[in-house]
């Protein structure tokens, strides 16, 4: 039997992180994330998370197993000249960290508790005229915004803001769908999240 940790907000901030924790381990580790611009300092006594008693089935092993498919041809371009010890390091560490590789073109990843704004001070919305694009290209760009719509990572929005796609050509001949936010960037106060 393991325990688990489900994510909870400490405070306004401060975020617990899903963590599982083992019975065979010498030590019960936790992530806590502090997202605030100054320091937080947890108590000795200070209840952040409760462990809940899990079960690993079978089921659960094969499950798994497969939760790590999307990795495998990360895997065969790990190097001969590593050993044995080595090139299963590098598989563990990968397995580890399976959440942060895509597992398809689609699996762009969401965050709701770090609140994304952008700052362009006094200055009014961005609203770019509508580019006209080639009639060939008319079919790309509508192939494209289908395929954003239905995997969720855009919705039908009325805005004053308003930024042109771009199709690129990529070097295989394929198109690269962009938006130009040059004249938006150009407002934008700047700003830096450091990465923990």
């Amino acid at each position: 039997m393991d325990w688990e940790v489900e994510p909870a907000s400490v405070r306004d901030g401060v975020m617990l992180a899903r963590t599982l924790l083992s019975t065979d381990a010498e030590a019960a580790v936790v992530r806590v994330i502090n997202l605030q611009p100054c320091d937080y300092v947890l108590r000795a006594d200070e209840l952040v998370g409760r462990a809940e008693p899990i079960r690993v089935n079978s089921e659960t092993v094969a499950e798994g197993r497969k939760s790590f498919q999307h990795l495998d041809p990360l895997i065969e371009t790990i190097p001969n000249f590593l050993t044995g010890e080595q090139r299963q390091q590098v598989v563990n560490l990968l397995h580890k960290n399976v959440s942060v590789f895509a597992k398809s073109d689609n699996d762009l990843g969401y965050n709701d508790w770090l609140p994304m704004d952008i700052n362009t001070g006094t200055n009014r919305p961005v609203k770019q005229p509508v580019r006209r694009h080639a009639y060939c290209h008319l079919p790309e760009i509508e192939a494209h915004v289908q395929k954003l719509l239905s995997s969720g990572a855009v919705e039908p929005a009325r805005s004053p803001r308003w930024s042109n796609v771009l199709l690129v050509h990529k070097k295989d001949g394929a198109y690269r769908f962009c938006i130009d936010y040059r004249r938006l960037n150009e407002l934008t106060v700047k700003d830096s999240y450091p990465l923990p």
